[in-house]
């Protein structure tokens, strides 16, 4: 009956020769759902969304409006749009990709599945829908769901090398690793490429069968010789098994055949820092350099193996001359900030800012700085800026340099291990679970989980030098509640991952019990 309406009034108005404002409609349209008449504010969208819009720029209009919608707060009046869009372009994935974006940001994980089912169907060449089905199910802990929708994309997408690998992460991370090893050995059948056979390789490695993840390497090398990951692997197994000159030599075929892999040339240079020679070590950094030039994070690593071999001087000239080369680059200022004496730091923190003012690494070196020196609140307001749960204080909102580069977000968790023994009121200890359930969760996602498990001792130990047992009796209460919070999280949210396994999960069970 709405639907009538507005398409009665509209008539009417044009009957009468009256102009068809689109944008006042569709700012009516946000009022009405502000108002609560969610079929209303539907129906004018559906109504005037097209007037006035030519053909080759409806798609783009269209996302244009659905966007700001969004950004206004009216989810209905966006759904409305993305609903209108689809029926019109039900073959665009790029379409269905934003439609399902919004769902998962906005709407519940039943609207986004009931989307994402039309949108497999629609577009079942689309590895990244069907992916995002899955994970969905996944994370609902429906893991026969997870894999029926992998299946049926198999049937659609037989040789995605994204769907079998999603298939083995699934059956890993729910501790099924013989099914995991039969789909990882179809998959080097059938649709064989460089980054199945890397992880066939690291899912022996980390299950501790070194010999066959060997024996995976080994053969994998002859085939994709210029795929650096499987050289770096090669490497570092064998060096974990006690083969240094096996491994010397993996490493030295890998940086022949793959010269600009700069993570290559890193771990070969601390290879040789590990077995006592630097002299090699600083041999090998010269000479990458000398093939990629201008390369930041080689200079940081010559640099840092200066400094463990304990040549202050040479490491203080190596980073003159690196910042001479690469005077733009944010590692080799945050570096530098920390090798000056302290006196002079801030003077050089002051300089890195005036060069990388919106580098993430500089922006964090700064906060840690100030954290260093007990100056808490110019940490928290220079580098923290977004938003957070209401239960906690402003300056615990994130941190900036977090927000500019998703490679730092570990810096949060370094924010949280020492602002909460120091500044945390006791009154808010009880609001804890509460307010990090809603944000931690993707903090602990993935890597970043075990890094909280290195951080928190090591931050803790930073902030109180002469020993953990020296703190106060009510900031030992809160920091062991913090950490209980974070293990109960690793149970929760990382269990999937196997994380129990590694060494950093059983020292944090220590440090906390």
């Amino acid at each position: 009956m709405v639907e009538k309406i507005i398409d009665r009034a509209l008539t009417s108005l044009r009957a009468n020769m009256v102009e068809i404002n689109r944008e006042q409609w569709l700012k009516d349209a946000e009022e009405c759902e502000k108002a609560g008449s969610i079929a209303t504010c539907q129906a004018i969208i559906r109504a005037v969304i097209g007037v006035g819009v030519e053909d080759e720029d409806r798609k783009h209009t269209w996302m244009d409006d659905a966007d700001s919608f969004s950004a206004d707060g009216v989810h209905e009046c966006a759904r409305a749009v993305f609903a209108h869009a689809l029926t019109v372009f039900p073959s665009k994935k790029s379409v269905w990709l934003r439609a399902a974006h919004f769902e998962r940001a906005h709407g519940t994980r039943e609207t986004l599945e009931t989307l994402l089912q039309k949108a497999v169907a629609h577009c079942p060449k689309a590895e990244v829908l069907w992916l995002m089905g899955a994970k969905s199910k996944w994370l609902a802990e429906d893991i026969p769901a997870a894999r029926s929708i992998l299946s049926l994309a198999f049937q659609a997408n037989p040789n995605s090398e994204d769907i079998w690998l999603a298939a083995v992460k699934l059956e890993s991370e729910n501790m099924e690793y013989e099914r995991a090893r039969r789909l990882l050995m179809k998959a080097r059948s059938s649709a064989p490429t460089a980054r199945v056979w890397m992880k066939s390789a690291k899912l022996e490695w980390q299950l501790g069968d070194i010999d066959k993840g060997l024996e995976l390497l080994n053969e994998a090398v002859t085939v994709y010789d210029d795929y650096p990951k499987l050289w770096m692997m090669l490497g570092q197994i064998r060096e974990q098994a006690g083969q240094m000159d096996q491994a010397r030599e993996a490493f030295g075929h890998g940086v022949k055949k793959c010269p600009h892999a700069i993570p290559l040339w890193n771990l070969m240079a601390r290879l040789e820092v590990r077995s006592g020679h630097i002299i090699k070590a600083r041999a090998i950094l010269e000479k990458a350099r000398l093939k990629n030039p201008q390369c930041p994070e080689l200079w940081l690593e010559a640099v840092r193996v200066e400094i463990q071999g304990g040549l202050k001087d040479i490491a203080n000239n190596l980073m003159a001359k690196a910042m001479q080369d690469c005077p733009g680059s944010g590692i080799l200022w945050a570096e530098a900030i920390f090798m000056e004496a302290r006196p002079q730091r801030k003077t050089k923190s002051v300089d890195a800012l005036k060069r990388c003012e919106h580098d993430a690494n500089v922006l964090l070196a700064v906060s840690k700085l100030f954290w260093t020196e007990r100056k808490l609140q110019k940490a928290t307001h220079s580098s923290l800026h977004v938003t957070m749960p209401p239960c906690l204080p402003a300056c615990l909102a994130g941190c900036r340099a977090s927000r500019l580069s998703g490679l730092l977000a570990g810096c949060r968790a370094c924010w949280l291990s020492g602002w909460l023994p120091d500044r945390l009121p006791v009154g808010l200890a009880s609001q804890l679970s509460g307010c990090f359930a809603g944000w931690l969760p993707g903090c602990l996602a993935g890597c970043q989980a075990a890094w909280l498990a290195v951080g928190l001792p090591a931050y803790l130990a930073l902030l109180y030098p002469p020993t953990y047992s020296k703190l106060s009796i009510v900031k030992k209460k809160i920091t062991n509640l913090f950490l209980h919070v974070c293990k109960s999280f690793f149970n929760a949210h990382c269990s999937k991952c196997n994380y129990s396994e590694y060494s950093s999960y059983q020292e944090l069970n220590e440090f906390i019990d």
